[in-house]
């Protein structure tokens, strides 16, 4: 059996009437614009490279203070320390690739992503076969999102996550993020 042919070539697109029924209103008739965020650990000559067995390595992305941003996929890509290979081939090709890397996301405007760092395959794709998140999730502006990598092999590496999404200009905020202040 193909085990290639039980799966699509890329992720069907998300149920975009489903979300516009769930998004509060403030955000549905606000002003939006697409854009991309990314963290980078040494992908593109940004950040520090991820460290051969780093344990908890951090790295952040500051959402501007012009515009709240929703997140409505995330992608990644490890490769070796000189991008010319993915990260961990050795252990497959092409789709059985896996990453031996641990990920959490976190941010400061008041939202929990994750009790616990998952798997990086568990959470990230690659553009070919994109992420799209079951339900947008909104950060605020001038929030930091921040990333903890965990390496689980002694090799170093380059990664970037990319969270895709659109800027929403509005001065709303969610009632949660007022909690607890």
């Amino acid at each position: 059996m193909n085990p290639g042919a039980q799966y699509p070539a890329t992720m069907p697109l998300p149920n975009f009437n489903a979300w516009a029924s769930i998004l509060p209103k403030p955000l549905l008739i606000a002003d939006k614009l697409e854009f991309i965020y990314t963290i980078n650990y040494g992908m593109n000559l940004q950040g520090t490279a991820l460290a051969a067995s780093a344990a908890a390595q951090q790295a952040s992305v500051n959402i501007s203070n012009d515009a709240h941003f929703v997140i409505v996929g995330l992608f990644g890509r490890i490769t070796t320390a000189t991008p010319t290979a993915l990260f961990n081939a050795a252990t497959g090709a092409g789709d059985n690739v896996v990453q031996p890397v641990m990920v959490s996301l976190s941010d400061n405007s008041g939202n929990i992503w994750m009790d616990n760092a998952v798997h990086w395959d568990n959470l990230l794709t690659y553009a070919a076969k994109p992420f799209y998140l079951p339900f947008p999730r909104l950060v605020l502006k001038n929030s930091t999102i921040t990333s903890t990598l965990t390496n689980l092999v002694a090799v170093a590496g380059q990664a970037q996550i990319a969270l895709h999404g659109f800027k929403v200009y509005t001065e709303w905020k969610p009632d949660w993020s007022t909690r607890g202040s």
